[in-house]
């Protein structure tokens, strides 16, 4: 069943909301110290996204969260914004030809999703130095376990309360057969 304008709308102003909020919090050291490894609030933002809409909204919501990300970033140059589309539209492309949409999805897309994101994370940030190694196992798979948590928490938002009245629609009739 098809979404009207309206409801599309609330849609795009609900995660247009949530984007800016995930954004400052990520952005600013208020909630997050810079020392310490934190998640990725907008990766998880964009991936739970992405298991709820289709792949070329789930690419232009990657798409304005990499943009994002490099407008602080010291050396993305744009890697970001490609990166990030790239992992909304796959989710969304993998969830629609493979899975049903539900928790069990959830877990088997967003781990590997968010592991090739932090992957892909040091290799912009450093490179292949002698260090890289040592610096994706003792920071960027601590970021992973957090990020993916902060998703499971945003999924669980969008299942239980933001998403209620799709996932729960019951037909309006019921068909009898025939005798």
């Amino acid at each position: 069943m098809k979404k009207t304008n309206k409801y599309k709308f609330f849609d795009v102003f609900i995660y247009s909301v949530l984007l800016i909020i995930t954004f400052f919090l990520q952005s600013t050291s208020v909630v997050f110290p810079q020392n310490i490894p934190s998640p990725s609030l907008v990766l998880a933002l964009l991936i739970v996204v992405s298991l709820f809409e289709n792949y070329w909204y789930s690419a232009v919501f990657g798409l304005i969260c990499g943009i994002l990300i490099d407008s602080v970033s010291a050396n993305g140059a744009g890697l970001y914004a490609l990166v990030y589309m790239l992992t909304g539209m796959a989710c969304s492309v993998v969830l629609n030809l493979f899975f049903q949409k539900n928790f069990a999805s959830f877990a088997v897309i967003a781990a590997p999703a968010i592991l090739i994101n932090q992957f892909l994370d040091v290799i912009i940030k450093c490179g292949f130095t002698n260090g890289f190694f040592t610096l994706f196992v003792k920071f960027y798979l601590l970021v992973a376990l957090y990020t993916f948590a902060v998703a499971f928490l945003i999924y669980l938002l969008f299942y239980f309360v933001i998403k209620r009245d799709e996932i729960y629609k019951k037909p309006k009739g019921i068909i009898k057969p025939k005798k």
